[in-house]
């Protein structure tokens, strides 16, 4: 997870690690993966791996993909929930 937030900070993260970060088992890593999804939305493959968190198990997933989603729509294209 530290490792995600240095590749930010040195403008290397790519939409491929979040997008693995997205779907990993520990809530916790897939809540920094939306924070990190922000500035990278704009990759489809990444917009949908967002949008499909709104069926995480974890309550407090939806919420963020949701607040993603509507930073998405003014930002590049929207996301789609389910």
């Amino acid at each position: 997870m530290h490792a995600l937030w240095l590749l930010q900070a040195y403008g290397a993260l790519a939409a491929a690690d979040v997008e693995h970060a997205l779907s990993d088992p520990d809530s916790r890593v897939r809540e920094h993966g939306l924070q990190l999804s922000e500035s990278l939305l704009r990759d489809p493959k990444l917009s949908a791996a967002v949008t499909a968190l709104a069926g995480d198990p974890d309550p407090t997933r939806p919420l963020s993909g949701g607040i993603d989603c509507g930073r998405a729509a003014r930002s590049a294209r929207p996301c789609h929930a389910r």
